[in-house]
């Protein structure tokens, strides 16, 4: 058997949490507004995330917006795209970092970099945590940690095996160039 409390206090506290709960939803659902914060905590932390909003902002769609919902392969697309070339960035970086201090590649790239990669699926999975989501932020590093396995991997390779007519690898040798170090196939 199973007893509910319906007095008016429990009443009145379940409305005002459900309540606020909506209101930060409805927060969370509304598209990015680039207005100038009001607290100057919030003015810093605008203007240092503000060389990687800005171009993403002028690029990507924003789907939040109903008349900008029908573009969100555009987005999706668009966002793996910025993806890759921060990557790109974030590799090249760490190699000239590497490089100065003198530290060689291989442990730049098992150290720094793959701790670079999994902190924002740290974060992303607390967030959700915090939010009573448990299974949420399980599947969130799941299925991250999947989708780099089935196309962060195989897409260049298929790439490169598609501009050399698919002929066979036959030897893998690294290639230190100015940009960052890679693998050259032959």
């Amino acid at each position: 058997m199973i007893v509910r409390d319906l007095s008016p206090t429990r009443r009145r506290r379940d409305t005002t949490l459900s309540t606020t709960g909506a209101e930060e939803e409805e927060e969370e659902d509304q598209p990015l507004s680039l207005s100038w914060p009001e607290s100057n905590r919030k003015r810093f932390t605008y203007l240092l995330i503000m060389p990687i909003v800005l171009p993403l902002w002028l690029t990507l769609p924003d789907v939040r917006k109903t008349s900008s919902k029908k573009f969100f392969p555009v987005t999706f697309l668009g966002a793996i795209c910025w993806i890759a070339g921060f990557s790109y960035l974030m590799v090249w970086w760490a190699h000239q970092v590497g490089e100065t201090i003198g530290i060689t590649e291989e442990i730049m790239g098992l150290t720094i970099l793959a701790a670079g990669t999994s902190i924002p699926d740290l974060i992303t999975s607390v967030i959700v945590a915090r939010k009573g989501l448990g299974d949420m932020a399980v599947s969130s590093s799941v299925g991250s940690n999947i989708f780099d396995i089935t196309v962060g991997l195989p897409f260049p390779w298929l790439m490169w095996s598609m501009l050399r007519g698919f002929i066979p690898v036959q030897e893998v040798k690294w290639v230190t160039s100015s940009p960052p170090s890679c693998l050259e196939l032959t």
